[in-house]
């Protein structure tokens, strides 16, 4: 049996506040007494430099940094030589809310903080994302003027150290094991276990091997608190009077329906929706259902079918990704040729 890892339970975003302040304070020692401070010395500098490197800048000499934690509620202030600021959002599984970014940002660049006056071009944001998150989610925080930095970025400057603190290995761990999870998707079968962080793994991987470039809109399903929970892909092509989107949860395609002004079906569309039901389990040759109940709902577009068991699995067991995306792009185009037949 494997020691308990300490991340298993301290699993809030403060947890990771917390080492990535640690580690920076490390890189700011001027003296250490012992090899294992000059291992934590140089791998904190190391995440300095890799931080500061996604705005292609790094400072010559860390002669002296401030590390402030939770400082007008922003995650972690570092100050540089009394000039450079690094201001990191931290994520874990949440995702920007409020307007965070911008107003943090303007935080700093006013001086409401207490660092007081900063020159706005030495000023560094950092979108810090640990946890499994959409492309669309890395785009906005890049429109917000943030740079992201992701759980590979914080792995490839862990993997540097060599030394053996167990609180260290503890993330480093934890870390690691969160990306193998991510990524097992690529072993399942038909039978075998199929965790969250593997599907929002293969949800990644459709947005890089089909959204990305496309000409739908699309973009991610979650929640502030339950992060990256699925695809919806809505076509270009649209009804006269009704707008469609699918939405990829997990082993079911849904096909959506909105009400009239974009938003979710209301009480006295059942003729509405009981037609485009019909229309499109006749169209799906025999592949989509219609969804036990056609109720109208408050907070979500309806759902008149259904397919599952999209996921194909091939001769060896395993997922075909291909056969996989291919009936999703099948998924698709019997909507195009539904709402406009």
């Amino acid at each position: 049996m494997n020691s308990p890892n300490l991340f298993n339970y301290a699993t809030k975003e403060l947890s990771q506040d917390a080492m990535i302040c640690w580690l920076i304070a490390f890189a700011g020692m001027q003296s250490v007494r012992n090899p294992a401070e000059v291992e934590l010395r140089q791998c904190g500098r190391e995440l300095l430099n890799a931080l500061f490197s996604k705005w292609q800048f790094t400072p010559t000499v860390y002669e002296r940094v401030e590390v402030f934690q939770q400082e007008k509620h922003i995650d972690v202030l570092v100050r540089i030589n009394e000039r450079h600021v690094l201001l990191i959002e931290d994520k874990t599984l949440t995702r920007d809310h409020d307007d965070q970014l911008t107003r943090y940002r303007n935080l700093v660049t006013e001086g409401k903080t207490l660092l007081r006056n900063v020159n706005t071009d030495e000023v560094f944001p950092i979108y810090f994302k640990t946890g499994n998150h959409s492309l669309r989610e890395r785009e906005y925080a890049k429109s917000c003027n943030y740079r992201v930095f992701d759980r590979n970025d914080f792995l490839s400057v862990l993997e540097s150290y060599q030394g053996n603190n167990e609180i260290f290995v503890d993330f480093r761990n934890h870390l690691k094991n969160w990306q193998l999870e991510t990524e097992n998707f690529r072993q399942w079968t038909s039978k075998g276990e199929k965790t969250d962080r593997g599907w929002q793994g293969l949800y990644r991987w459709i947005e890089e091997n089909y959204l990305v470039g496309c000409n739908d809109n699309w973009g991610p399903l979650g929640s502030r608190n339950e992060g990256f929970i699925g695809n919806w892909i809505e076509p270009t092509a649209t009804s006269e009077n009704s707008r469609f989107a699918i939405w990829i949860e997990r082993d079911k395609i849904g096909f959506r329906l909105f009400g009239s002004k974009n938003k979710p079906c209301a009480e006295g569309m059942n003729h509405e929706k009981q037609y485009w039901a019909d229309a499109f389990v006749e169209n799906g040759s025999g592949r989509f259902t219609s969804p036990g109940r056609l109720d109208a709902t408050r907070t979500k577009p309806m759902c008149v079918a259904q397919w599952r068991g999209w996921l194909v699995f091939g001769d060896n067991g395993l997922l075909d990704l291909t056969a996989s995306l291919k009936n999703l792009k099948d998924a698709r185009e019997i909507l195009v040729t539904t709402i406009q037949q």
